[in-house]
This record gives C-alpha cells, structure tokens and sequence, in this order.
C-alpha cells in the first residue's frame, strides 16, 4: 500500500507535464541511450585492438 502514494505522485507530475516536456523528456532518453551505446561499441573497440596484437589495428 506504500506504492499508491508513489504511484498517484507519478500519475500527477505526467499529466500536468505539456506535450513539449513529454517531447523533451523522451529526447533525453534517447540521448542518453544512444551516448551510451556509442561508448560502448568504441570501448569495445579500443579493448578488441588493445589485446588484438595487430599492431595495424591501434594506428
């Protein structure tokens, strides 16, 4: 019965949010996922070139 606090709270701060915010806030998201998703793969690839042992592949 804690959570219906929590949820109501919720309910209200979505739907008093404006279309534009909604927009914004789903932006944001998508930002940061596709920030973190180019990290990652260029992580990935200094690691493979890293312990590779192609020296081709670090220049």
């Amino acid at each position: 019965m804690k959570a219906l606090p929590v949820v109501a709270m919720l309910a209200l701060v979505l739907t008093a949010c404006s279309a534009q915010e909604k927009s914004d806030i789903k932006d944001g998201a998508r930002t940061v996922g596709h920030t973190a998703r180019d990290v990652t793969r260029e992580t990935g690839h200094f690691f493979r070139d890293l312990f590779s042992g192609d020296e081709s592949a670090s220049q």
